[in-house]
Formats: C-alpha cells, structure tokens, sequence
C-alpha cells in the first residue's frame, strides 16, 4: 500500500513559501481540514481575526470613496474616523457595532460600485460585509466558512503534520514579510518539497507596473529560492492563487504593460506562470492555478498533486 510505504520512510517535508498576503494560510487550512475534517478545532479563538477583517474593509473602503470623489456625510465620516482610531482587542464595544450597522445600511458601496465596476477592496469583502450582523453577536463563533474567508497574517513559524491521500507530510509555513525572508533560510532542514504560494491578482494592480513596490518581487524572491543549493533537490508545487480575483479584475486591463504581446487576460497568466516555471528543470515541479478559499475546487487539485507527490516520495524518498 502507498500510505505504509510512506509511512515507513517519514513524513514528507514541505516548505510553504510566499510573499506576504498571497494566501499561505488559506493553503495551511485547506491541509487540515483535508487531514481533520475542521478549519479549526477551536473556531471561537477565530472571532478576532474575522472581526479585524471586517475593520480592514471599512478603513479601505474610506480610502475608495476618496479616490472615486465619493461624498461622505458627516455621520458617516465620523464612523470612519471612529473605526480608524479603534484598536481592536477582543469583541467589538457598541460604539464600534454602531458604526458598522451605520456603514454598512449606507449606500458608500453601491455609490463606488457605480463609478468603478471592480472596486480595490479585499477579496472578501462581499462575504463579510453580508455577515457583518452575526460578527457582533456577542455569542457568535465563527463558521469554518467565515475563517477560510478571512485573512491572517503570519506570524511566525507554522508547523502542521497531516495524512494527504495516505501519505504523511511535515508542513512548515513562514511569513512572507521581508524581514521573515531573509531568515527562511535557517529553517532549510533537508527539505523533500517546497510548495511556493503566488497572488495572481498582483497582475491587476498598478504597484506591479511603473517601479511600483510589487514589480518583480514575487519572481525576485522566487528565484532566489530556485538557485539556493540548500533547495537543489526538492520538488516545487506553485500554486498561482486568486484567480477568482484575477479573472474579476483583468476585464479591460491592459496587460501590454507586462509585455507587449499579451491582450488578454489568460495571455497574460500563461506569460506570467512562464516566468516561474521556466526556472525549474522539467519534471521538477507541479503548477495549478487556484482560489484557496474555494475549498471545494481546489480541494479536487490538491488531492491529486499531493497523492503524486506521495507516490513519488515512496518511491524516491528523497524526491531526487
């Protein structure tokens, strides 16, 4: 059987790598719940971090409106200001539950939607803003939904082991942070895989183009994982995520930005993937484009890539 012979030689070892926001937690929670059945065990530890979601959309939405000349009532900038200077610390106080009610029943959003089809707020903000009710009950604990659409930075070091298609992985997740780049290094245990998380949506936004701060940097860091001697013998999953947002915001985007030759948008993402895999001998790697939150299609590509992995592992230990 594939899961003994895996079992007898290890777990597989597995680096999850990325720049930062390009969805590395999303990848680590759709392992568990592959491996658990659950998100998470203890889902009421969560309400934090959706709740600091719904924050994030509201001080992003203030900055919408102004860009789009957006008029704000006065009661509603208040709310802004409010919720920018809040910290927030464990369940919302009811001045900050009022001032989401208040945004939330206001017409800010269908204002900037009819000015701007797609408008830059986080991905999930559709989501949330529909649940924005049931995140300041103060019994409320969130659903293994609500945490696979919410966003959580990194923090550190993430080590997970699960059982995939029968077969045993080590999963170690670090920050993308650029300070937490420089050190991923130390952390190169005779690793057996790498699974490299890449925002495809980055091609949508303008800080990719013109010296923009997101211009090169995923393929930079990227590369410079590829010539480490340290990663010479590994296999690479790339995970190419957020397509959903990809395919939502590259309507009428001018991709010749990126090269010349490219106009449209699945042009633009074979050229883009292009740029990572051309890096990697052949047979050395598996690349999928995804949205993670979508926990049923890309749970069908994730089986299937990790029971390969699996068999080739059992096969070859060291994935050489």
């Amino acid at each position: 059987m594939g899961s003994a012979g895996s079992v007898s030689r290890g777990p597989i070892r597995t680096l999850v790598l990325g720049c930062m926001s390009s969805g590395k937690t999303s990848f680590m929670r759709q392992m568990v719940k592959n491996h658990t059945k659950f998100v998470v065990m203890k889902r009421e530890y969560y309400l934090y971090c959706v709740q600091l979601n719904i924050l994030v959309i509201y001080r992003e939405l203030r900055k919408v409106c102004n860009n789009l000349e957006v008029l704000i009532p006065d009661e509603q900038l208040e709310a802004f200001n409010t919720i920018d200077e809040y910290r927030h610390k464990e369940k919302f106080p009811d001045k900050i539950k009022d001032c989401i009610k208040l945004l939330k029943d206001s017409q800010l959003f269908d204002l900037c939607r009819m000015r701007q089809r797609i408008l830059p707020l986080p991905q999930n903000y559709n989501y949330l803003i529909s649940r924005a009710d049931d995140f300041m009950n103060d019994s409320f604990v969130p659903t293994e939904n609500d945490i696979m659409m919410s966003y959580s930075q990194t923090a550190g070091l993430y080590r997970e082991e699960v059982t995939c298609q029968g077969f045993k992985f080590d999963l170690l997740e670090m920050p993308g942070h650029h300070i937490w780049r420089e050190r991923w290094t130390q952390h190169f245990d005779d690793p057996n895989l790498v699974v490299f998380v890449i925002d495809l949506s980055e091609l949508c936004d303008s800080a990719f183009y013109d010296k923009g701060h997101l211009e090169n940097k995923t393929v930079s860091v990227f590369s410079s994982l590829v010539n480490n001697p340290l990663l010479a013998k590994v296999y690479w999953l790339l995970i190419f995520n957020k397509i959903d947002t990809f395919n939502d915001h590259s309507a009428g985007f001018d991709f010749k930005k990126l090269a010349s030759h490219l106009d449209t948008g699945d042009s633009a993402k074979s050229f883009y993937r292009s740029q990572f895999t051309t890096k990697l001998p052949k047979g050395k790697f598996f690349a999928h484009m995804v949205s993670l939150v979508n926990f049923k299609e890309s749970q069908t590509i994730l089986t299937d890539m990790f029971r390969r992995i699996g068999r080739m592992h059992r096969e070859r230990p060291n994935l050489m």
